[in-house]
């Protein structure tokens, strides 16, 4: 006789959920994963430990006999035991799991070359815009080169997935632990509909120095996205996925005050009137462009060079590190006057495009 629990997951005598309900759950790829992620982090600890106090050669043997070990992970065929070491065995076994929604993706250390994990779940295979839905392990030391995207191998082919999963936790408290499969649908509509449209890899130096300069550039990347959205997302469709908790996401979880604005907006306009909303966000979308084109070429002393330098080769030379140059960026006056003047030219690009579809501007209470 099969037993269920309140979730309608089968649960073998062992006391072990292996077989998915009809919409799976969070619980449900915790519980049969569980194992696995105990497996990842042993591994994580121990190549910590050979990277930082070093290790003999007994050591890294017990490194790789961990990798070779076989593990327990629940299928929809029962208990199966399956070891890192055998990459096809496993990648198949996760597609049954999920079918074809976990993934895990191997690396090499930058330190030892030992291996680091990253484990995830992303939305059905026939979503076209692939999204990172849930984060259950990433190794220490596994780097993000864009905190927005992860690129992943799915279904055979290289796909850029969006990490919506980093919003999981704070847009969980909208619903509570037991309406986790609501948290599912609204991180999948902000990705697929919402932040698929104000993303692009191409973003990634400009959003580096909005980090490195905050909060001098404080709306110029507000203004990307704000123009980004309008410009390339359907205005229809848009208003058809606007929900109290979008709203709130944006207000919230991802502080976005005008694309809050927008939103409400858009549910308010006729159909003529959206349909000029494209072609204006475009407009103000190369105006901003234009401008912070502008902004890269201004001159700002150097002192590895001895003279001035444009703003876009010291971003450029320091891709990677922006981050430890944080304090000599900030002490840099005429760089921080120069991106004041953008930041300004960007809160008025969004004021001007609030202001052409009849939304109150951010601060305005009318």
């Amino acid at each position: 006789m099969k037993h269920y629990n309140m979730k309608g997951v089968e649960i073998l005598n062992s006391g072990l959920e292996i077989r998915a309900p009809r919409i799976a759950t969070s619980l449900y790829y915790r519980t049969t994963l569980s194992i696995l992620i105990i497996h990842l982090r042993t591994l994580d600890n121990l190549r910590m430990k050979l990277e930082r106090i070093g290790g003999t050669v007994r050591t890294l043997e017990e490194f790789h006999e961990l990798l070779r070990l076989p593990v327990q992970i629940a299928s929809s065929r029962g208990s199966v035991q399956c070891s890192l070491a055998d990459r096809d065995r496993l990648r198949h076994l996760l597609y049954e799991i999920g079918g074809g929604s976990v993934h895990l993706d191997i690396r090499q250390s930058n330190d030892s070359g030992l291996p680091i994990f990253f484990l995830c779940r992303t939305t059905p295979t026939h979503i076209t815009c692939p999204v990172i839905l849930e984060e259950f392990h990433a190794s220490p030391g596994y780097h993000f080169t864009d905190a927005r995207f992860k690129t992943l191998r799915i279904l055979g082919e290289k796909q850029v997935c969006l990490r919506v999963a980093r919003f999981r936790e704070k847009t969980g408290d909208f619903f509570g632990y037991e309406f986790d499969r609501a948290n599912d649908v609204l991180l999948q509509d902000l990705g697929v509909y919402l932040l698929s449209a104000m993303w692009d890899e191409l973003q990634r130096p400009a959003f580096i120095l909005c980090d490195a300069l905050n909060p001098a550039l404080s709306h110029f990347q507000e203004a990307t996205e704000l123009t980004s959205l309008a410009w390339t997302a359907d205005p229809t469709t848009l208003s058809s996925r606007v929900t109290p908790h979008i709203l709130r996401f944006f207000r919230d979880v991802y502080p976005r005050e005008a694309i809050a604005r927008f939103l409400e907006t858009l549910e308010t306009l006729s159909g003529a009137h959206r349909r000029k909303i494209p072609a204006r966000a475009e407009k103000l979308h190369f105006a901003l462009e234009e401008s912070y084109t502008t902004f890269l070429e201004t001159p700002v002393p150097w002192s590895s060079v001895r003279s001035s330098v444009p703003i876009w080769k010291i971003l450029y030379a320091n891709l990677n590190r922006m981050t430890t140059l944080h304090g000599v960026l900030q002490e840099n006056q005429p760089l921080m006057e120069a991106a004041a003047e953008l930041d300004s030219i960007a809160e008025e690009i969004i004021g001007e495009f609030l202001d052409s579809i009849g939304s109150p501007r951010p601060g305005s209470t009318t």
